[in-house]
């Protein structure tokens, strides 16, 4: 049990967003903590900034925290988030960081396998899931990708944005 879940990331804290508001609900049922904030990690100005969030539990009292990052691959932002953390750590009884989405080949597996039943194949239909630019991101989409056709699905293509758009041309 942990006394605060840091939700972190660079969409988490724009509060009208959908997406970000399902991992929220999401995340906060699996981990069951009694405080649930939202950090920045990057990306637009929305929100507090994780160092921020780390301090203000601090001085609330928290004593065990979990940071988990909206990231998808152990890239810049991520080490960022490690390093927000490892500063912070000294104030509390236990202060962790969760991996990345898509830490290692059983994760790639394991979103390949949720994907796959989430968007099931249609005759004539093809599935293009967009992320961050970078070469941390590009690998672990084509990881993604390398999985989902282990599973038989070649209609799904996992890029950034401008990729994406000549692939699916």
């Amino acid at each position: 049990m942990v006394d605060a879940l840091v939700i972190a990331g660079c969409l988490s804290g724009e509060k009208a967003d959908a997406g970000a508001a399902a991992l929220v609900d999401e995340l906060t049922a699996a981990v069951g903590a009694e405080v649930v904030a939202r950090a920045r990690t990057g990306g637009r100005p929305v929100g507090a900034l994780l160092p921020d969030v780390l301090s203000d539990l601090r001085r609330s009292g928290a004593r065990r925290v979990l940071v988990a990052t909206t990231h998808i691959a152990d890239g810049r932002l991520q080490r960022a988030a490690a390093d927000a953390v490892r500063v912070a750590a000294a104030g509390f009884d236990e202060l962790r960081l969760a991996p990345p989405l898509l830490a290692d080949e059983k994760d790639h597996a394991a979103v390949a396998a949720a994907l796959d039943e989430t968007l099931p194949p249609a005759p004539g239909r093809a599935v293009a899931l967009a992320g961050h630019r970078g070469p941390e991101c590009a690998a672990a989409f084509a990881q993604l990708e390398a999985a989902l056709r282990a599973r038989g699905r070649s209609d799904v293509l996992v890029a950034a944005p401008d990729l994406l758009r000549s692939r699916l041309r």
